[in-house]
């Protein structure tokens, strides 16, 4: 069952698209401004089901963000969905070898939802109809 999803992302205004899009699945979203701000949030928060983290953040990147939590034994089961720029597509090879699944910036809601479909394909996620 999806119950908390952590966005890690340094633009406030992607938060609220995150938000409204992942209202569909009646869990909890946390938001993250920083990787070390996330990295707060997971500890406080350990029964997060699914990590979404941009790549491109200042003072910690994404992949510096991954690495850690994957250090940590009790977090490095928990799915990640790497946000990676269209024109920086060609620096996603860590991320993808780090991740279970890629987004593109910019990308729409639906992206969202398939990746995460895809991620939890035994229907644990129970979307709302609109």
């Amino acid at each position: 069952m999806l119950n908390k999803i952590l966005v890690v992302d340094d633009s406030a205004a992607i938060h609220q698209t995150y938000q409204m899009t992942l209202a569909r699945y009646k869990c909890s979203v946390l938001t993250a401004l920083s990787g070390v701000e996330g990295l707060n949030l997971l500890a406080s928060n350990p029964d997060v089901d699914l990590l979404i983290v941009d790549m491109n953040m200042p003072h910690m990147s994404g992949i510096e963000f991954i690495k850690r939590v994957k250090e940590q034994e009790a977090f490095s089961n928990i799915p990640i969905i790497a946000v990676i720029m269209k024109e920086k597509e060609g620096d996603s090879q860590e991320a993808r070898q780090l991740s279970q699944g890629i987004l593109m910036k910019p990308f729409t809601s639906g992206e969202i939802h398939l990746e995460i479909g895809r991620l939890f394909p035994e229907g644990a996620v129970e979307a709302k109809t609109f």
